[in-house]
């Protein structure tokens, strides 16, 4: 049975081969090169946001408090 950090450092080797060897192809929308209509600044018009940047941004401050909140409990957990 191996110990405890040969165990990890085969976990970390295959992690790395699996990072560095899947992904061999990029997924694109279509090839073609044509501009976007809406992005066009000699037309006039700005480019258009997608989705609601209010509800993406409640969502990152959420996140982060969560992400905040579990570590202060995992410190508060782990004082023994």
């Amino acid at each position: 049975m191996p110990t405890l950090g040969v165990r990890r450092a085969i976990v970390a080797g295959l992690l790395l081969a699996a990072l560095l060897l899947l992904p061999t192809m990029a997924s694109a929308a279509t090839p073609s090169p044509t501009p976007l209509s809406s992005g066009d600044p000699r037309g006039g018009t700005a480019p258009s946001l997608t989705g609601d940047p209010l509800l993406a941004a409640a969502g990152v401050i959420l996140v982060g408090l969560a992400t905040a909140g579990l570590a202060i409990l995992y410190v508060r957990l782990g004082r023994e």
